[in-house]
């Protein structure tokens, strides 16, 4: 959005919170939405719950990123979503982005019998929240780009194992 020169993106710009919804949304709807109509598999509730797991989750992963750059955003007078609330109200928004992502994948589970997506969605989970308990310790550079940004590709090989694992007669999402 900087890059567009206009006066809706100077103002934008002073949203913290926009670069990390924008990003988490765009994420999670080219791994759901467009794969789906690609494959004319279009329905509505469990295409509705895999999207909101899927943005519950890169949110997750968004707002850890914006932790680690809360001092470096201040001092250049970035906005993020994470030092434009409180750490109280940050850790709240991560803890109602876990529990929505573990709901959506239970909820999952009603349209699909399929445990194999179930505990995918509960490891990857799990492993989300151990990551961000690593991440309050304050690691290094190394960590955030290979752990953090490894749990997109954590999660896309949970679930492909995932799906492999299934009976054949189970539709898939």
């Amino acid at each position: 959005l900087p890059l567009w020169p206009s006066r809706l993106s100077a103002a934008l710009r002073r949203i913290g919170f926009i670069k990390t919804i924008l990003l988490a949304i765009t994420w999670a709807y080219v791994t759901t939405v467009i794969p789906a109509v690609a494959a004319d598999v279009i329905i509505a509730w469990p295409l509705f719950l895999l999207l909101l797991a899927r943005f519950c989750f890169m949110l997750l992963l968004c707002l850890i990123f914006d932790m680690r750059d809360i001092r470096i955003d201040k001092l250049h007078s970035l906005h993020s979503l994470a030092t434009d609330v409180s750490q109280v109200v940050l850790k709240r928004i991560m803890l109602l982005a876990f529990v929505l992502y573990l709901v959506a994948g239970f909820l999952l589970r009603y349209f699909y019998t399929d445990d194999y997506q179930l505990a995918s969605f509960i490891i990857t989970g799990a492993a989300v929240w151990i990551v961000y308990r690593f991440s309050l310790k304050k690691p290094g550079y190394v960590f955030y780009y290979f752990v953090v940004d490894g749990l997109m590709i954590f999660a896309a090989l949970a679930t492909y194992i995932a799906h492999q694992l299934r009976p054949s007669f189970i539709p898939f999402v």
